[in-house]
């Protein structure tokens, strides 16, 4: 009887306990509220160009931004008192990101993300290629013999473009294809390919921001994170390009077979962030026999780009709809793998080219970019934005491994990147991150210009310069 008194009364402190805490914490909520909003009724004594994100004012934000296209906005608290933003968080990937705040918005027409406006006076934003730099004697090999398909989206057309203002501008228009899920409106292509809008076969949809098929009923974003990858839907969704990439290619060459009877004789599928050398690429499939169903990859990564003889894309078309089917309707890998388990499938030679690098230059060096044998790069970060800096280091592996700039190699270097898995190098380091994009941060006067900083130092015209008198460093 005691012991339950006892129990009795301990009930009655604690509820009195919770009472009065939960009265204290309702009365400071109140008085924060208030004080909140009193001061968020004064006007901010921050200058009206730090209040604005596309003129970051701290090297912290600026290494947000760049590596991770991250929140539509960054929290100014009013007062040390005021609540963080309670935004709900975004999914891993790139979907549901908004770019307007580093100058990439989606454009109103198309939806698409695009490098600059059309008819923008700024096009290419002050980077373009060199008449002295191109190799016409690989240009034309190229276009009675090669191919080449890009795969993109809607997210990463402004990588197609920024490419076009430099390397991509030396290869014939009529041989390259870019796929993606929106095409250009008529009249506001940035870039003068044929654009190729993206298909799904016809048991696989989209609902709800994921991807479904017969056999995979709980959603491809579901499965492929149980796994602990952070696949995006859209970014899945591009993977089924590089198998419809490899179907149009093949029926182009049959149609100019069928019209013109000439064969072309090699095939290439590469990523939106890889960056080709025309000369390099030419010298060497250009040495290979073309009868054998050859293969020619970096283990079967991407970003290297995957090529093909014309007999090894035929078997490849033979096994296409069962590979599919195996690989992307009924499971899921990525267009990496799926295409290095086809070719094994259509019984391909696959030829590991130390020539083709999954690779970006902070990882790959100087002498890599000047390298007379290196015939693609895989940018990676480099291609991300904010999109002045994005031109920069493309037009940098451009001057570098096409005009044979020294000093264009070491810039490229220094302001590339650092890279991760299999690409980390062990000077690259997250300091060295900091460092390189504080330097960018200052030139480009916090990201604020529509034109390279650098151009106006003469860095650009010297690097063009150097180039075109036939040497090597500037």
């Amino acid at each position: 009887m005691a012991w339950s008194r006892k129990r009795l009364v301990f009930s009655m402190i604690a509820l009195m306990a919770f009472i009065t805490l939960f009265g204290m914490f309702r009365l400071g909520t109140a008085v924060e509220k208030q004080q909140t909003q009193q001061v968020s009724g004064q006007k901010s004594s921050r200058p009206a160009a730090t209040q604005q994100l596309g003129n970051i004012d701290s090297r912290q934000a600026f290494e947000d931004v760049v590596p991770r296209v991250k929140a539509t906005t960054i929290a100014r608290p009013s007062s040390p008192t005021a609540k963080p933003s309670t935004q709900p968080k975004r999914k891993g990937g790139r979907d549901g990101v908004d770019h307007s705040h580093i100058g990439l918005a989606p454009d109103p027409l198309d939806g698409m993300l695009h490098a600059w406006p059309v008819g923008s006076p700024h096009a290419c934003h002050g980077a373009s290629p060199s008449d002295s730099c191109i190799d016409h004697d690989a240009v034309e090999w190229f276009r009675d013999n090669v191919l080449l398909a890009i795969v993109t989206g809607s997210e990463g057309a402004f990588r197609v473009e920024v490419s076009q203002c430099s390397w991509l501008s030396h290869f014939p228009v009529e041989n390259v294809f870019v796929f993606s899920d929106k095409v250009p409106l008529a009249g506001h292509n940035r870039t003068p390919h044929e654009w190729v809008a993206g298909v799904l076969p016809k048991t696989v949809f989209e609902a709800h921001g994921d991807i479904f098929s017969p056999h995979v009923k709980e959603g491809y974003v579901k499965v492929v994170r149980k796994r602990g990858q952070g696949y995006s839907a859209s970014w899945i969704v591009a993977q089924f390009r590089f198998s419809q990439a490899v179907e149009h290619l093949h029926t182009v060459a049959a149609q100019r077979k069928a019209k013109e009877g000439k064969a072309y004789k090699w095939f290439m599928i590469g990523d939106d962030d890889t960056i080709i050398q025309l000369s390099n690429l030419v010298k060497r499939i250009r040495a290979d026999l073309t009868t054998k169903p050859y293969y020619f990859s970096r283990k079967g990564w991407g970003g290297a780009g995957h090529i093909y003889t014309r007999a090894a894309l035929d078997k490849l078309i033979d096994v296409m709809p069962q590979c599919v089917d195996k690989y992307f309707i009924r499971s899921f890998r990525a267009s990496d793998d799926m295409l290095l388990k086809c070719a094994g499938m259509a019984k391909l030679h696959n030829q590991m080219e130390s020539t083709m690098s999954h690779c970006p230059a902070s990882h790959l060096g100087a002498d890599a970019l000047l390298s007379p044998h290196q015939a693609t790069f895989h940018g990676k970060k480099d291609f991300y934005p904010p999109i002045l800096l994005t031109t920069w280091r493309v037009s940098l592996y451009y001057y570098a491994s096409y005009c044979k700039s020294r000093k264009a190699a070491e810039l490229a270097t220094y302001y590339s990147a650092c890279a991760f898995g299999s690409c980390k190098h062990h000077g690259c380091s997250k300091e060295k991150n900091i460092q390189m994009l504080a330097k960018w941060h200052t030139l480009s006067k916090n990201n604020s210009l529509v034109e390279l900083p650098f151009a106006a130092e003469g860095v650009v015209a010297s690097l063009i310069e150097s180039s075109a008198g036939g040497g090597g460093g500037a």
